[in-house]
């Protein structure tokens, strides 16, 4: 049992320091680290280019650009819940990301696309 106890606190050890994106900024959310270690370690989110913070109406938010054609491009607020979504094969935008584009300020890209 504490071999089993050893290998399992080696591999967690390992795996949490195979992880190449850490935070520069102690104020991200834990959803938004969640996401950015699944899209580094899961060919499911291809498609996502880079992760944007940005500032909208006095609150920090989140957009998720596509690198794919007729991919998705998700605003997500603080909390982690999806408040607009743009793209697509029909090029749709719902929710606040109408309005987006002209008030939003202050862009820094904390997630960069690598290709």
């Amino acid at each position: 049992m504490k071999a089993i106890k050893i290998c399992f606190f080696a591999l967690m050890i390992f795996c949490l320091g195979s992880c190449s994106w850490e935070p520069n900024n102690s104020s991200y959310p834990a959803w938004l680290y969640t996401k950015i270690l699944a899209l580094e370690n899961d060919s499911t989110y291809s498609c996502v280019g880079s992760i944007w913070r940005y500032e909208y109406e006095g609150e920090y938010v989140f957009y998720f650009s596509s690198k794919c054609a007729d991919g998705m491009t998700y605003l997500y607020n603080y909390e982690g819940s999806i408040i607009g979504s743009a793209g697509g094969f029909t090029g749709i935008q719902t929710g606040v990301i109408l309005n987006f584009w002209g008030k939003k300020e202050n862009g820094v890209k904390i997630w960069p696309d690598e290709d």
